[in-house]
Order: structure tokens, then sequence, then C-alpha cells
């Protein structure tokens, strides 16, 4: 009676399975299996009715010794057509990297990943990786050549006064403009890699790199900006407003500018120790109406929402025009 209860209170679920009712799974790999080396190698097998014609074949490949000029381009090219799939940009954008970029066309032909020919063109060099060099090599003198494009300002007081210092005490002798200019020249990203991240495929790991190039110079060109002390123009990244601001003032909260933190402290320090020594200056020199008046003329954050985060309204021109 126990055992009869026992297995009416177990879930009927399990007994209730047919095996002839359950629906057939199909054969063949699971999705985690479906690896980028297995798909690749798998367009690249030539399809054979008989097994034993594979192995045959096989067998006399490993029998070779390198291949010919002949056989090699003929691979290749049998190749090309799945590995442009997955390797290399949409027709467009390999145009405009050609025309751009003056890569070899031949270094964008890529080598059978099957295990036969790893094993044969085991002494040969990756394409790829010569295809990365001369692309790294193509956007270096892309961007050495972005200096042409660039616009000059004058530079703050301070830093022109603590670079001609230096100079002189390391060469004994006070500089000349030529050794150290009173302007500096902000470089704007060149308009080649402009477009290229525009046109290049959203999938291309080219795109990617012309990408991380251009933050890079737009980080140098940040740089260069904070030595100038002229007023420029700045777009806030919240609210779009354009103002004027100074980019000494305006860019030192950022991460690669936190030195200036450490002036702005020490004028602080200097400000409340004149204030110590003379209190009659807190109406004449650092009042209400004064603090205000400077906030206004060399503003810290945009003035319709506060927000500290602002692009340089050039660079922003610059990119929309050309972008």
């Amino acid at each position: 009676m126990l055992r009869w209860f026992t297995l009416r209170l177990l879930p009927q679920k399990g007994f209730n399975l047919d095996p002839r009712r359950l629906p057939c799974r199909p054969e063949g790999l699971s999705r985690h299996v479906l690896r980028r080396g297995m798909l690749l190698a798998e367009l690249d097998r030539i399809p054979d009715d008989a097994g034993s014609v594979a192995k045959t074949k096989a067998n006399d490949v490993v029998n070779v010794a390198p291949l010919t000029p002949s056989f090699a381009s003929a691979s290749a090219s049998s190749s090309a057509p799945h590995s442009d799939d997955y390797l290399v940009p949409s027709p467009c954008a390999k145009k405009l990297e050609e025309a751009s970029m003056a890569l070899d066309a031949s270094l964008k032909r890529t080598f059978s990943v099957s295990g036969h020919s790893c094993e044969v063109n085991a002494g040969a060099p990756f394409a790829s990786l010569d295809t990365l060099r001369a692309q790294q090599t193509a956007l270096r003198a892309l961007f050495a050549d972005a200096k042409r494009r660039s616009i000059r300002m004058r530079k703050d007081r301070r830093w022109l006064r603590e670079e001609r210092r230096a100079f002189q005490q390391s060469h004994g002798h006070a500089p000349s403009n030529k050794e150290v200019s009173p302007f500096v020249d902000v470089e704007l990203s060149p308009v080649a890699a402009l477009k290229l991240a525009k046109h290049l495929s959203q999938h291309s790991s080219a795109r990617e790199t012309v990408i991380q190039n251009i933050l890079l110079q737009q980080s140098v060109t940040r740089s260069r900006l904070v030595q100038s002390g002229e007023k420029t123009l700045f777009r806030c990244l919240r609210c779009f407003r354009v103002y004027a601001a100074h980019p000494r003032t305006l860019l030192r909260d950022e991460v690669g500018h936190s030195w200036m933190q450490y002036e702005a402290e020490r004028n602080k320090v200097g400000m409340s120790r004149e204030l110590a020594r003379c209190p009659r200056l807190r109406k004449r020199k650092y009042s209400v109406g004064q603090q205000r008046k400077a906030l206004a003329e060399d503003p810290r954050c945009c003035p319709s929402c506060g927000s500290p985060k602002a692009q340089w309204f050039m660079e922003y021109v610059h990119h929309s025009t050309h972008a």
C-alpha cells in the first residue's frame, strides 16, 4: 500500500514519455562547436563524393615539397571569395582603402585555413600581418601629414615664461623666437582618416584602427590647446550651446590635465595668504561682484546648464564637414 501511494505521489511526466513520440534531434554540430576556424576550414574544403579520393589527395599533398607559384596563386584565388567575407571590408570601402591608404592588393590575399595548407605552408609569411604592418605604416604617414592642417594660437604667458626659463637653464642663453616659439600649432585630424572611418565597414578591424588613431589625435589636440592662452569657442556636450572660454580654465578638470589642478590650488592658497595679510582686499579685489565678473569672462563650465564637458568648436566643425 505504501509503495502504491509513493508511486501516485511521484510526478508522472517521466512515465508518459514515449521515445517514438519525441521530436527527432537534428544531426550535426552544436552552435558552440562551430568556431571561426572550423567554418573557414569547411568553406575552403573542396567537396568530394568519395572519402577515399580525399585521403589520397591529402597523402599526395603531404608528400609533395613546397608549392609551385602557379598552384599557390590558384589556391589563393580559390580561397579569396570566402576569405573576403570574413577578413576584408565591403568592395566600396576596399576601393577607398586602396586609394587613400595605398595598400598593395596582393597583401589582401589570404592563404587557405585548412589543415593541409597549414602543414605545407608552415614557413610562408602571414598575409594578415603584412596587411596590418602596411596599414600602420600608411596611418603613420597619414597622421604625420596632419601637421599641414593646423591652427596657430598664441601661447599662454606663464607657459611661455616657463619654457624660456627651462631653455635658458639648459642652454645657458636666452632663446630666440625660433627656438621657443610664442605660438602653438593645434593640429586637426586628417581628412582622409575621417573619411575612412565613415566609409569602412563597421565590422572591419581597419575601421577600428582608424578610430583609435583619431581618438589619440584628439587627445593630442586638447593637450596642445591647453598651452594656448587665447579665448576660443567651445560647444557644450549636454545642451549644445556655443560659448567662449579659455582652454586652460575649461579643460583643467580632465584626467589628462590634472596637473593644472595643482596650479589652481596653489593660486587659492596664495589668495588666502594675501587676504590674511590684508583683509581690506576682500572688498576691493576678491568681492562677490569681482568673482562673478571673472567667472563670466573666464567660465569654468557651460553658462546654461553648468556642464564642464565641452568640445572645441573648431574640431566639431572640422569633423562635421569631412566625416
